[in-house]
């Protein structure tokens, strides 16, 4: 019995990943999708630190005036260390489930995600919204073990 406990408490960090906080700028926002309370972070320039080898998931949202309906393409690039930077672009429709209690006059995108594969050892991993103007991008990511 202290065998199959052990192992539940050894592999159990790799089956769920870890939500990531960016190291300054921690502008957040809390959501409501879909009943679920979900922290994000509003997107400037947000740097994390992350060890690999792993995969870090990129939700991003944007935020849209109540109203508006359709499809909206926003992007976000990103940086890990020293390698050359990733544009990821996104085109998606207004999510009518998703809600903040803070801003209540805007709706969300559905989330565009990113999938960023971290390499073995430490890096940082910075995350920008290229627009200079324009509505904010919120952000979530998380980071699972790679399974190599």
């Amino acid at each position: 019995m202290k065998r199959r406990i052990i192992f539940i408490l050894l592999i159990f960090p790799f089956l769920y990943g870890k939500v990531l906080i960016p190291q300054e700028n921690v502008n957040h926002e809390t959501l409501s999708i879909h009943g679920k309370v979900r922290e994000y972070y509003i997107l400037k320039k947000n740097t994390y630190i992350v060890s690999g080898p792993s995969i870090v998931s990129v939700y991003a949202r944007l935020a849209v005036p109540k109203n508006e309906k359709g499809k909206y393409s926003f992007s976000l690039i990103s940086f890990l260390s020293d390698a050359p930077e990733s544009i990821h672009n996104f085109s998606k429709k207004v999510d009518s489930s998703v809600t903040s209690s803070l801003h209540p006059m805007h709706r969300y995108t559905k989330f565009g995600k990113a999938e960023i594969k971290i390499p073995e050892g430490k890096f940082i991993l910075s995350i920008e919204n290229p627009s200079q103007i324009g509505t904010p991008i919120l952000t979530r990511l998380i980071q699972k073990r790679d399974k190599r």
